[in-house]
C-alpha cells in the first residue's frame, strides 16, 4: 500500500462523499478583521495575482479574524500586553509574569481589539521571494519590525537590523512564495483538491497568527531585542512558538509541504519540529473542517476538547492509532519515513538515502521495521528506537550533521541561549 492510499484510507488527506461541507456551514467569508484588507497586502508580483491570492485565501483570512478576536481566543494576547517581564531565579529564564489586569477580561478585550486595530492602519504582507529565505530551515512566515528589517534579510551589511534606524513602527509579515503557488492556478493545470485546499486555507491562517503574535510584542515592547519565554513552561522564547501552544498544545502543519503536494495536517511536539529523525501524528481531515465551522466558533468551550490535536508525548499507554516515525533500515542503508497502525507498520516512503540506487529498495523494508510494543508508551519507544537507528546509521557511514534532537539550531543560535541559563542584564 503507497503512503497516500493508506492516508487516503486513514481520513487524513480527503472525506468521503458524504463529508463534504455544504456552503452554509463554513466560516463567513465577509467576516475579516480589517488588518487583513486587501489595501494591506503589496500588489507584488503583479496586482492581479495578488488579488486572485488574496481571494482564494479568504478562508484562511476568516479563520485567522477568529483566533484573534474570539472572546475564548483571548487569554494569550492579554499576557503579551500585560505580563510583567521579570527573570525566574532557578532556571534563570526571561518571563512573562501574570499581571492582575488579566483577570479582567472584559476590559482586557477591548485593549486586545484597539491593539489590533491599531495594526492594522500600520501592517503590510508580502510574498516572501526565496532569496529572503536564507536560512538552513525553511520560513513559512517572517515578522518584521518595518520593510527596513525587511530589507536585512537581503543583505544585513548594508542594512543593519537596528530599530533606531526604522523611525517608526510599520510591521510587514512576508508568506512564503509556496502559498501564492497554490493559491493561484496558472491555465491547464489541475486545481486543489477539496482536502488539499482546506489544509492549505488552516496552514496559511496558523503562520498568519503565528507572526501576528512576534507583531504584537515588538509593538509592545520594541527596545526588548531578544523575546521572553511568554509563559514559564514555554518550551522556547518565541512568540509564535507560545501562542501555538497556548491554543494547540503542541505544533501543527502540513507535512510535507512544497510545491508538489500539501500533505496532512501533523502534530509534534516543539522539540520535534526540527529534529530528524522525528515523530509526529497526521490529524483526520475531520479535526481540520471543525476549525471553519460556524457551529464550533458558536460554542468553543464545547467543543474545545475535541479541538486539541492527539500529540505522541501525551499519548496513554494503550494508544493504537496512526503516527509516523523516521526510521532506519540498517540492510538497506536508507532512512524512511514510516506511518504506523495498531502499532505496526502500515505504509512506508522514502526519507533519506546516502546511495541512490538503495531507492529502489525502500519498499521492503516495512515489515522489518518492527512493531511498538503493547505496553510501551509511544514517546518511550521512540525516544530508545531513535538512539539505535542514529547509532546504526553511523555506522554505516551517516555524518553526524545528518541528525539534530531537540530545538532548532536556528533558534539555538539566534533566539537564545538554548539551555534555560541566565541572559544578560542587557537583555531584560
Amino acid at each position: 500500500m503507497t503512503m497516500e492510499t493508506a492516508l487516503l484510507h486513514l481520513g487524513c488527506l480527503e472525506f468521503a462523499i458524504n463529508e463534504h461541507l455544504q456552503e452554509g456551514a463554513l466560516l463567513n467569508l465577509n467576516e475579516i478583521h480589517t488588518l487583513f484588507a486587501p489595501s494591506n497586502w503589496l500588489p507584488v508580483p503583479t496586482e492581479e495575482l495578488c488579488h486572485q491570492a488574496y481571494m482564494n485565501m479568504r478562508p484562511a483570512l476568516a479563520l485567522a479574524t477568529k483566533l484573534i478576536t474570539s472572546k475564548e481566543m483571548m487569554n494569550w494576547w492579554m499576557h503579551a500586553l500585560y505580563g510583567n517581564l521579570s527573570r525566574h531565579k532557578k532556571s534563570g529564564r526571561i518571563y512573562l509574569a501574570d499581571d492582575y489586569r488579566e483577570l479582567d477580561t472584559k476590559q482586557a478585550k477591548l485593549e486586545v481589539d484597539a491593539k489590533f486595530s491599531e495594526v492594522a492602519e500600520k501592517i503590510r504582507f508580502y510574498w516572501m521571494p526565496p532569496v529572503c529565505i536564507d536560512r538552513k530551515e525553511s520560513l513559512a512566515g517572517m515578522a518584521s519590525y518595518s520593510p527596513y528589517d525587511v530589507m536585512s534579510h537581503l543583505d544585513e551589511a548594508q542594512f543593519p537590523t537596528d530599530h533606531s534606524e526604522t523611525g517608526r513602527f510599520l510591521p510587514t509579515i512576508g508568506l512564503d512564495v509556496q502559498f501564492l503557488h497554490h493559491l493561484v492556478h496558472s491555465p491547464g493545470t489541475p486545481a486543489l483538491s477539496h482536502g488539499s485546499n482546506l489544509r492549505l486555507q488552516f496552514y496559511i491562517a496558523i503562520v498568519l497568527v503565528h507572526e501576528l503574535a512576534h507583531v504584537i510584542w515588538m509593538m509592545v515592547s520594541w527596545k526588548h531585542s531578544i523575546e521572553p519565554y511568554f509563559y514559564l513552561n514555554d518550551d522556547m522564547p518565541e512568540a509564535g512558538y507560545s501562542w501555538e501552544n497556548h491554543v494547540f498544545g503542541c505544533h501543527v502543519s502540513p507535512y510535507p509541504f512544497d510545491r508538489e503536494r500539501i500533505g496532512p495536517v501533523c502534530s509534534s511536539s516543539f522539540d520535534e519540529i526540527a529534529a530528524f529523525p522525528s515523530i509526529y501524528i497526521p490529524q483526520p481531515m475531520a479535526w481540520v473542517r471543525m476549525w471553519f465551522l460556524e457551529e464550533t466558533w458558536k460554542d468553543l468551550h464545547a467543543h474545545r476538547a475535541k479541538m486539541q490535536p492527539t500529540v505522541h508525548h501525551k499519548l496513554p499507554d494503550c494508544y493504537q492509532g496512526v503516527f509516523f516515525a523516521d526510521r532506519y533500515s540498517r540492510r538497506a542503508n536508507i532512512w524512511v519515513r514510516v506511518l504506523y497502525k495498531d502499532r505496526k507498520a502500515y505504509a512506508v516512503q522514502g526519507s533519506k538515502v546516502l546511495d541512490q540506487e538503495a531507492e529502489s529498495g525502500k519498499l521492503a523494508v516495512a515489515i522489518r521495521l518492527g512493531t511498538v510494543p503493547p505496553k510501551q508508551s509511544l514517546a518511550k519507544w521512540f525516544e530508545i528506537t531513535r538512539v539505535r537507528d542514529v547509532q546504526r546509521a553511523k555506522e554505516r557511514g551517516w555524518p553526524d550533521e545528518e541528525f539534530h534532537v531537540g530545538r532548532s539550531r536556528d533558534y539555538e543560535l539566534s533566539c537564545y541561549d538554548g539551555k534555560g541559563t541566565p541572559l544578560g542584564d542587557d537583555d531584560t
